[in-house]
């Protein structure tokens, strides 16, 4: 059997310094969506084409902002207020959903005891309360420190 030799890659070599992660993302991105627009163009009907451009820009602008941002100057406390929405948004989509299963329970198998509309209904119910019990831990994170 013939001896074969392996070149080591080394993955920190092929990634210039200069650029980021973020800048490789919006790059990929770019180059991807460029070739994707070019693809379809020819099956999207004349009066969406501005439309796609006008996605395709936005995208450009919105990648090029956010591949700008210092992530090294983004400490806990700057995300703090944002750490608290997403906490109570998700504690209310919870709490919201689950009212919204318990009416639709209610209302279309009224001929369910509420043991039968749990046991049909379980893993939406889980599901719901896991929401809540999450936004509840974020929740307890920030106020508890």
């Amino acid at each position: 059997m013939p001896e074969r030799n392996f070149e080591v890659y080394n993955a920190g070599e092929a990634i210039a310094p200069s650029r980021t992660p973020l800048v490789l993302l919006r790059d990929t991105e770019r180059s991807l969506r460029l070739k994707t627009l070019a693809t379809t163009s020819a099956l999207v009907p004349t009066r969406l084409s501005p439309y796609l451009q006008d996605a395709s820009a936005l995208a450009d602008r919105s990648l090029a902002d956010l591949a700008e941002v210092d992530w090294t100057s983004i400490d806990d406390q700057s995300l703090r207020p944002v750490r608290l929405k997403v906490a109570l948004g998700c504690m209310g989509l919870g709490a919201m959903l689950l009212w919204l299963l318990l009416a639709y329970t209610t209302l279309f198998h009224p001929e369910l005891d509420a043991q039968e509309r749990l046991r049909a209904y379980w893993h939406l119910y889980i599901t719901f309360v896991s929401l809540g019990t999450a936004g509840l831990l974020m929740l307890w994170r920030d106020v508890a420190s």
